[in-house]
């Protein structure tokens, strides 16, 4: 299969790559523009209700993370610097400008994420990176950081650095990730509706409240038989009620199926209970 060609930076703007927001908001780098660093991934935002363009696992982690905080509005990958701007900051720092690959043609840089966040209730617009620890031993890799950190700091935009493997929550990005699809409305079983949703989650909250030392896959499975329902539509209950945060629980400790499942508070006005 022929290789195919690589789109010049001044395409991909005259495109409006990197304008816009929420839905329509276009990344400038896409996971057909860049080999992969390990995992490249499209997924759906639903914050934004668009597809999201994943470039490396850290970003990956890091976008679920955003996707799940109630403090994050918007979520604005792959964005692209003013090329006028990092020339001209690469000159003042004495560093050489990123160039495009095999050629000299200096890049458009891209920061990994460009955030809207809600602060003591106002909505700012922060800027992440993110790395894994051992790249930061790359000079090449700190001299962009700091043409990228000062682009923003000249900006007024709060900027820092993520380390995926130092400090990241890893507990909360694998309990976003099996809750992640139980908060699209394309992902609800056929049969159910929100009233039978409400139904089950009474049931589900006593018969988990009641037995606190069996699983929560025993107790969902016999949940499907004696509610009539498909098997593993009680467990995908389950992972809404902790999406929709009507149930409270413990998202930095694992959540594991096999295991039982402490559920901390319940949010549910059907439910009328606090502090379980």
């Amino acid at each position: 299969m022929p290789k195919r060609p690589r789109m010049s930076d001044a395409s991909k703007l005259k495109q409006g790559r990197g304008l816009g927001k929420g839905e329509d908001y276009k990344p400038f780098l896409t996971v057909r523009d860049v080999p992969s660093k390990g995992l490249r991934s499209r997924e759906k935002g639903l914050k934004t209700q668009r597809v999201h363009h994943l470039l490396a696992n850290t970003e990956d982690k890091c976008f679920f993370v955003f996707d799940w905080s109630e403090g994050v509005v918007d979520i604005r990958e792959q964005f692209p610097l003013p090329l006028s701007e990092t020339i001209e900051i690469a000159k003042r720092l004495g560093i050489i400008h990123p160039v495009v690959p095999f050629t000299t043609d200096l890049a458009v840089m891209t920061t990994d994420f460009v955030l809207d966040v809600i602060v003591d209730g106002k909505t700012v617009t922060v800027a992440r990176s993110v790395k894994l620890e051992k790249e930061l031993n790359d000079l090449r890799v700190i001299e962009k950081q700091e043409i990228e950190r000062t682009y923003w700091r000249e900006q007024g935009v709060d900027f820092a650095l993520i380390i995926t493997d130092r400090d990241f929550p890893e507990n909360l990005y694998k309990n976003v990730i099996w809750i992640h699809k139980a908060l699209d409305p394309e992902e609800i079983p056929g049969s159910l509706t929100d009233e039978l949703i409400d139904q089950a989650e009474k049931f589900l909250f006593e018969k988990i409240s009641s037995n606190t030392n069996k699983p929560l896959s025993h107790i969902a499975l016999a949940a499907d038989k004696q509610l009539g329902f498909q098997l593993s539509t009680c467990l995908w209950i389950v992972k809404h009620l902790i999406a929709t945060r009507r149930w409270n629980v413990d998202m930095y400790k694992e959540i594991e199926p096999t295991m039982p499942l402490a559920i901390l508070q319940v949010t549910s006005a059907q439910m009328e209970v606090k502090n379980v």
